[in-house]
């Protein structure tokens, strides 16, 4: 059992007046490991696959800030509008920011004439690998806290919770890594296109919504309908779409093959 929360520094490290923190760390590190898959599996030349990436950013951070906004805290931010633009203070969801991904990428890649689907697949196979450093990040800033428990670590605010960030790195990134590489180069469903996207979503949907059972809603939400966090519900929403897509792929795959 932990007995207490290590002492980590969130500032990795320091240049005169600027900080570098371990969060942004695992945003850059996750950005490069996507960017060298894409080249080495990819027609895409690396100024294509920088001009992607700028897009693909820029259309994460807006939607994320936009779902952050509106599902998360819409009142506070119609009092206190200008605050929208005040991304530096947190707030960014996931569910946002995996739709501007998908709007990104299909944005970049029209203008380099390559398959977005394709494109989705091969970033669906690293981007666990990211999402288990940023929850791990997620802990060493003590934010995302998760609910009391008698087992656990004890948190910067003396209580001893559920160290749902790690649940949360292990099963929407480790675990998933390891199953979507399994299913593409063992059983070669990288073939058939949007299905390893559609497997991506559908296994964090399921992830995300079990390990919210172990963390804090956000406090200023709340439990809705007294038992559900606003993450269990948009990943209901995400995992009801991801099942329809992929059997209609499965289905119009299976309809060529006959």
């Amino acid at each position: 059992m932990i007995s207490s929360l290590f002492e980590i520094d969130p500032v990795a490290f320091q240049f005169g007046f600027v900080s570098v923190r371990w969060y942004s760390l695992g945003y850059l590190v996750t950005i490069l490991v996507i960017l060298i898959h894409l080249k080495k599996y990819t027609d895409l030349s690396w100024s294509q696959l920088e001009n992607s990436a700028s897009i693909t950013v820029i259309s994460c951070i807006i939607c994320s800030r936009m779902f952050y906004v509106l599902f998360y805290n819409l009142s506070a931010y119609l009092h206190h509008p200008s605050e929208i633009l005040q991304i530096w203070c947190g707030g960014l969801s996931f569910h946002g920011g995996l739709t501007g991904v998908v709007i990104g990428v299909y944005l970049s890649q029209k203008i380099h004439k390559q398959s977005v689907i394709s494109v989705l697949d091969h970033i669906s196979c690293v981007v666990p690998f990211g999402i288990f450093l940023v929850r791990i990040t997620n802990l060493i800033n003590g934010e995302l806290m998760g609910r009391p428990s008698e087992f656990g670590i004890v948190f910067p605010d003396g209580i001893r919770r559920h160290p749902s960030q790690i649940y949360e790195a292990v099963f929407e990134g480790l675990v998933i890594l390891i199953v979507l590489n399994i299913l593409r180069y063992k059983y070669k469903l990288d073939k058939q296109p949007g299905v390893l996207s559609m497997i991506f979503i559908g296994m964090y949907a399921v992830a995300r919504i079990t390990c919210e059972l172990f963390r804090m809603p956000d406090p200023q939400i709340g439990f809705i309908m007294k038992y559900f966090s606003m993450g269990q519900i948009l990943s209901v929403i995400m995992l009801i779409l991801s099942v329809k897509a992929f059997l209609y792929i499965r289905t119009k795959y299976n309809a060529k093959s006959v």
